[in-house]
């Protein structure tokens, strides 16, 4: 403890220390403000979603045994499953979202379920930002914080050699590695406490979490040790071997650039070619061709329907009643007009989407995969699947979603096909998609931790081959 007090008056007398500490602590406050606010966003999207949601059914419920209107909106199988009464999931958005933004920042935490297809959304924000990172907790714990403990123990031993006053250190101290050891350990833990709390604390200003979230943040501030230590120990290692600061941190400086950007990026492209992107564009075509000469197909993407289930078929009292013009309304409303061709386009665009998800999962696997060649890609991966924003959690979402769809067209598809008006059972019967859930499996976190104490297993027994240089 001697020993601990002695290095740590030492730092606290370095004017260096406090100025790369104070730089730190502004850019970590900076980010988890914008943390915060991304998932205070995120928050009221889903609460003006849900509220909308809940809202918007209670008064067509209420008005269920109103008189018939001239639209019939309340009444009509097609207009309550599409357009105007739509239903809405959502992921929810824990505390822990703060950590890290994850695939949050492409895609909506909301979705629509409806009858007919709606257009795919795009991007919530500048498809560029994610390979730099928004400036939020996550880019400076996983940027700036190894370029914090980087800079302030590169000189911790190299400094000393340079001067000429490790000798003395060698020849006073009881054991010199220790002491070479605490110069790198204080200032990495110091750092890492400061992350550590504000990450806390940007889970507490964000709602909070349940208990297992505070667990989950837990793991993430143990992992953010390990991952502030693979960075002090490269940096003992560095000292160890560098005969001043200008060699101990270019030497850093080059693995820092590595990490963080090179091998992130090659990572990226070895994805993209082996696992090619999907043309969204062959959605559309899929979509467009099938509108071409639409009266034409009409009859017969009908009678498609009619042929796999007969019992749909209406009366022809039923067909008349529809097809008669309404004064003051639409012409016809027999919503097999619009409904045949958007059942049509369901299943012409499904191949294309089905293999646009399994693109991604696919990317997903492998980029886990390759994660092994970079903690911060490890990290990242890690803070993801904690914080419930990893692209595994928005595809199970998106499952939900599509089995939800599922079930909304098995409810209203037999209504429209039998050309009949809902009645107030009906609207109470109608499947109420559930709320999406975070699921969380250890799945998620094991590999990425398992990679983490790997580097730190790596990079100890290097440094420990090199800790006798500490003595010279």
């Amino acid at each position: 403890m001697k020993a601990v007090r002695l290095e740590f008056g030492l730092l606290s007398r370095e004017t260096a220390w406090w100025t790369i500490a104070g730089v730190y602590a502004v850019l970590l406050l900076y980010g988890c403000a914008q943390s915060v606010d991304r998932a205070s966003a995120q928050q009221k999207q889903v609460t003006a979603a849900s509220s909308d949601y809940r809202e918007r059914w209670e008064r067509l419920r209420r008005s269920a045994n109103a008189p018939k209107g001239t639209w019939s909106d309340t009444r009509s199988a097609s207009l309550v499953g599409g357009p105007n009464s739509f239903a809405v999931m959502w992921l929810p958005v824990d505390g822990t979202a703060a950590l890290s933004p994850g695939e949050s920042l492409r895609r909506s935490r909301v979705r629509q379920v409806s009858i007919y297809k709606a257009e795919p959304e795009p991007p919530l924000e500048n498809p560029l930002i994610p390979a730099a990172g928004p400036f939020d907790l996550s880019f400076v714990v996983l940027w700036l914080l190894p370029l914090g403990i980087l800079t302030a123990t590169h000189t911790a031993v190299s400094a000393s050699r340079e001067n000429g006053t490790w000798p003395l250190v060698v020849l006073n101290a009881t054991n010199p590695i220790r002491v070479a050891l605490l110069r790198v350990a204080l200032p990495s833990a110091l750092l890492w406490g400061m992350s550590a709390i504000t990450g806390l604390g940007a889970v507490a200003a964000s709602g909070g979490t349940t208990a297992d979230g505070w667990g989950r943040t837990a793991v993430w501030a143990v992992s953010l040790a390990m991952y502030a230590g693979v960075w002090a120990t490269a940096s003992v290692w560095a000292n160890a071997r560098a005969a001043s600061p200008a060699a101990a941190i270019r030497v850093l400086g080059t693995a820092w650039l590595a990490a963080v950007w090179i091998v992130p990026a090659l990572i990226d492209v070895t994805a993209c070619a082996i696992v090619p992107p999907v043309n969204r564009l062959e959605t559309h075509l899929a979509a467009r061709e099938l509108e071409r000469d639409l009266d034409e197909k009409l009859p017969a993407l009908t009678e498609r329907v009619y042929a796999q289930h007969p019992d749909w078929r209406p009366t022809p009292e039923a067909v008349a009643a529809a097809t008669k013009p309404i004064p003051g309304g639409p012409a016809s409303r027999d919503a097999r007009r619009v409904y045949a061709p958007a059942l049509a386009s369901v299943e012409g665009t499904r191949p294309f989407e089905e293999r646009s998800a399994q693109r991604t999962m696919a990317v997903e696997s492998l980029t886990s995969r390759l994660a092994v060649l970079s903690p911060v890609v490890a990290f990242q991966s890690l803070a993801d699947g904690l914080a419930g924003t990893s692209i595994t959690h928005f595809a199970r979402f998106e499952q939900e979603v599509v089995t939800a769809t599922e079930a909304w067209h098995g409810f209203f598809a037999p209504r429209i096909f039998l050309l009949r008006d809902l009645t107030a059972e009906d609207l109470a019967s109608v499947p109420t998609p559930p709320g999406g859930q975070l699921k969380f499996s250890l799945r998620d976190v094991l590999w990425p931790v398992g990679i983490l104490t790997v580097w730190c297993a790596a990079l100890l027994a290097i440094v420990g081959r090199g800790l006798p240089a500490f003595r010279r």
